[in-house]
């Protein structure tokens, strides 16, 4: 949890897409300053296991300065640094290639750039061809964070012909190249009622393993929000969702917040069995509340509870029902944790060089 660092720079974004977890958009104005940034960098850095800054948002560019400013201080420490992006002020060849010199001067190690049929409504795609292009020229590591729909216009035969470019796929297990490379993914139908979406609307991953699989990213990485809140995890859940988020580190400190997380029932049950394992409890209290036949993935279902109100009414009367099995699997599997990283640092040491 303690080597990737997230700060959810801003709910602030020149543009507001259709399905956005975080609900960013133009009027929103909730921000971490340079000074909320450095501090928290130097305190988890003081752990001994920071590896990754990561910059996201809303639009974090929008910090100007102050973001620049925190990615030369965290290549300091030598710390990786990647930045999430819309790409809107590529505005042309010039300005992009001058933005990212200036940030892989600053020591970036990676940007990502959002291209998808949501962003590209607001963004002209001619500003990811001049970001990409620019990224090229200079030599420096960049990804296209792609989502695909029903229906869609950018596709990724679209857009290699569009930037003129062969984009390889990014595979999480293997090398992936620095550039040219595309993360795609299915569009998680994140809105207000979100329950009410029409299934003919939403594109389906041919397996069931994408949503009824335990969560594998809640607290694996340190999120603080704009607000300066502990968030146990960057997936698409809205921000108003009081169980993925955890205090102000204006009122605890960092280690309280991570305590609370580690020691939240909801949050060890989307762990340990997923938003899968509340489902079938709440089927269980009360078998006539309407569910999908399937979901996009993990965070669909659990932004899907988490949003109802007849599945937070269950949760609320009936959560600590489960509380002793769901204390009990964590033991386990704190347990087998442990026994699998002593056998491991017994066999390093044990191995000749």
């Amino acid at each position: 949890m303690l080597s990737n660092l997230v700060f959810s720079t801003t709910y602030q974004c020149p543009i507001s897409c259709r399905y956005c977890g975080a609900e960013c958009g133009p009027r929103e104005t909730a921000r971490l300053s340079l000074q909320d940034m450095i501090t928290i960098v130097d305190h988890v850095f003081s752990y001994g296991k920071l590896e990754l800054v990561v910059f996201t948002g809303g639009e974090p560019f929008l910090l100007g300065e102050d973001l620049r400013r925190c990615v030369e201080y965290c290549a300091k420490k030598g710390l990786l640094t990647r930045i999430v992006t819309n790409g809107f002020w590529a505005k042309n060849p010039q300005t992009a290639r001058e933005i990212m010199k200036t940030y892989k001067e600053s020591g970036l190690t990676e940007i990502n750039f959002s291209c998808d049929d949501y962003h590209q409504e607001f963004i002209p795609l001619e500003r990811i061809k001049y970001a990409n292009d620019a990224c090229l020229e200079l030599g420096f590591p960049a990804l296209i964070g792609h989502k695909t729909m029903k229906g869609c216009t950018l596709s990724i035969d679209y857009l290699e012909q569009f930037l003129e470019v062969k984009l390889a796929r990014f595979d999480p297990r293997e090398k992936n190249p620095d550039n040219n490379v595309v993360s795609t993914g299915y569009t998680v139908p994140v809105a207000k009622d979100m329950h009410l979406i029409p299934d003919d609307e939403i594109l389906y991953p041919p397996s069931d393993y994408h949503w009824k699989a335990p969560c594998s990213s809640i607290l694996q990485r340190v999120i603080i929000t704009p607000r300066k809140e502990l968030s146990i995890c960057c997936g698409m859940i809205p921000r108003g969702v009081k169980e993925i988020v955890f205090g102000s580190l204006d009122d605890y400190t960092l280690e309280e917040l991570i305590t609370m997380a580690h020691n939240d029932l909801i949050v060890n049950w989307l762990a340990l069995e997923g938003p899968y394992g509340l489902m079938k409890f709440i089927l269980l209290k009360d078998s006539t509340i309407p569910f999908r036949k399937q979901y996009v993935n993990i965070c669909h279902l659990c932004s899907e509870i988490l949003t109802r109100k007849d599945c937070r009414k269950i949760l609320s009367e009936h959560a600590h029902e489960k509380a002793l099995e769901i204390s009990l699997e964590r033991c386990l599997y704190d347990y087998m944790r442990t026994k699998e990283f002593k056998e491991a640092t017994v066999l390093t040491e044990s191995t000749p060089l």
